[in-house]
């Protein structure tokens, strides 16, 4: 029950702003130490951080570099060719899974606005084990809608989840 009764007051303690009225609550109604509530309000709040941190960075959205590659077989277990909208995710974002063909990413969407605002619905289907967080490596045909030139190789990226 009390474990029940910290998440609610985490959760108010995110929507009010006021720490003092969980801390003021919380001391009144126990009889642990004023430091133990403190401590748990702390830990409290960074675990409140944590959960809301996720939703607001895909709301958000993501930047990077857009480059390309040579499509063919990929970490998610398919064939796709160049002439295909598809791309490889930066290997801190597609994460670790113990079989790869069942990675969570493999086959989102994402929506990806090149540098001059040309916009591409793309699929996930490979990692780039070399590209940075927020960046993409796209099959050439992805990467030339978006405004990228073959010579350039290189083009600045944002994009968000599509799903």
């Amino acid at each position: 029950m009390k474990r029940v009764y910290k998440l609610n007051t985490c959760l108010f303690f995110y929507n009010s702003y006021n720490p003092f009225h969980i801390y003021f609550y919380s001391f009144i109604h126990s009889n642990m130490p004023a430091m133990y509530h403190l401590f748990s309000i702390l830990l409290l709040w960074l675990n409140c951080l944590s959960l809301v941190q996720p939703a607001s960075l895909a709301k958000r959205g993501f930047s990077g570099d857009g480059t390309y590659y040579d499509v063919g077989p990929g970490s998610c277990g398919s064939f796709n060719g160049n002439d295909e909208l598809v791309a490889a995710l930066n290997h801190i974002q597609m994460g670790y899974s113990a079989n790869p063909n069942n990675n969570p990413n493999c086959g989102r969407t994402a929506l990806v606005t090149g540098p001059n605002g040309e916009k591409a619905r793309i699929t996930i289907v490979d990692t780039c084990p070399g590209c940075g967080y927020g960046s993409l490596d796209l099959s050439p045909v992805a990467y030339r809608a978006l405004g990228g030139t073959i010579e350039a190789g290189r083009v600045h990226i944002t994009w968000r989840w599509a799903d």
